[in-house]
């Protein structure tokens, strides 16, 4: 394969919440167009422990295909405070994904472990 133009520096955001995410004041309209002007060709959309607002997000947005819009779950353990890997897969797999596709990112997420 030929790459003629070598490596390319491109800018990411994977930080950016949104309104289903708990404490966020704005409204989709406003991530949206930060989201049309922003630099970053590649830009998480966060929540807390779903995807419901990337969901959201993606179905306004149109057409990104200048950009590569991410899910990103942000996960943290109230209430046991030391959750183990299998733990937080688990919750992973019942709770942020539609369940026809849990098998293949638990797949993924434990390939080579034993």
């Amino acid at each position: 394969m030929e790459y003629p133009r070598g490596s390319e520096w491109r800018r990411w955001n994977l930080h950016v919440h949104n309104p289903a995410s708990a404490g966020y004041s704005g409204t989709y309209d406003q991530v949206i167009s930060q989201i049309k002007n922003n630099e970053a060709s590649i830009i998480g959309i966060n929540d807390y422990f779903t995807i419901e607002g990337y969901k959201e997000v993606v179905s306004r947005l149109g057409d990104t295909s200048d950009k590569v819009i991410l899910p990103v779950v942000e996960m943290r353990d109230y209430i046991k405070k030391n959750l183990t890997n299998v733990e937080i897969i688990d919750f992973v797999a019942q709770n942020c994904f539609d369940t026809k596709y849990a098998g293949e990112i638990l797949k993924e997420m434990t390939l080579g472990q034993d």
